[in-house]
């Protein structure tokens, strides 16, 4: 199965590409402030119209979940190449690049399906669950609103650190407005890992509103009209 790990071309995610690892984020810097969510001590209930306090019992199995859950760090991916809203918001505005990962067991490598829905999961703070599979919920589900993202989830229970790459980097994707040097730069940096890694760029369509991929056969001869065009 194919993954797209979309990124800026900088300082960091040059030295992760050539020493072959992902870095494991922390949730908390997210631009979603519902990702880890757990409720305050006292929260708003629109079925109720007012403030709830929860009680004794669920305050303190809720702390042990903050606990561990300040814990858990993730690596994001998506299965969509050519989605324009994630090229924007994670690919440096079309400026960035995706790495593209097979991965051919993604169950053995624990990479789990981010769950989208309306509503946030109950998350019953008694001791009916094991505190990881709560957390393991709370890590994999998100606002409908994201579901564009179509995004899978390493989890970990360490943050803040890198790993190595999970499958093999197949190919590497620039964005419609990635800097021509910059392409040249990261394909020769990338061929030192994967001598047969496929090299490609996405462009505008001249008459609608979709990104269309573009490869090449020789990745060691990019193109020098990429350096002029961004249109097909």
């Amino acid at each position: 199965m194919k993954f797209y790990r979309y990124q800026s071309i900088n300082k960091l995610s040059l030295r992760n590409l050539a020493k072959g690892q992902n870095w494991i984020s922390n949730p908390q810097d997210f631009n979603d402030p519902f990702e880890f969510f757990l409720a305050d001590d006292y929260y708003y209930s629109e079925k109720n119209g007012n403030y709830i306090q929860i009680s004794a019992e669920e305050k303190s199995v809720k702390n042990k979940i903050k606990k561990e859950i300040d814990k858990f760090g993730v690596i994001c991916y998506s299965t969509s190449y050519d989605n324009r809203l994630l090229w924007s918001h994670y690919g440096d505005n079309h400026q960035g690049m995706a790495l593209v990962f097979e991965i051919p067991n993604p169950e053995k490598s624990k990479i789990r399906k981010v769950k989208y829905q309306k509503l946030i999961n109950e998350i019953k703070l008694d001791n009916d669950l094991e505190i990881d599979e709560k957390i393991i919920k709370i890590c994999t589900t998100k606002s409908d609103i994201w579901e564009y993202e179509d995004e899978y989830r390493e989890i970990y229970q360490i943050k803040n650190t890198h790993v190595d790459y999970k499958g093999e980097l197949k190919e590497i994707i620039f964005g419609s407005r990635t800097n021509y040097e910059d392409i040249i730069m990261v394909s020769n940096l990338s061929r030192r890992i994967n001598p047969k890694i496929k090299i490609s760029r996405m462009a505008l369509n001249r008459d609608s509103y979709f990104l269309s991929k573009i490869s090449i056969g020789d990745n060691s001869k990019i193109p020098k009209m990429w350096k002029e065009i961004n249109r097909i």
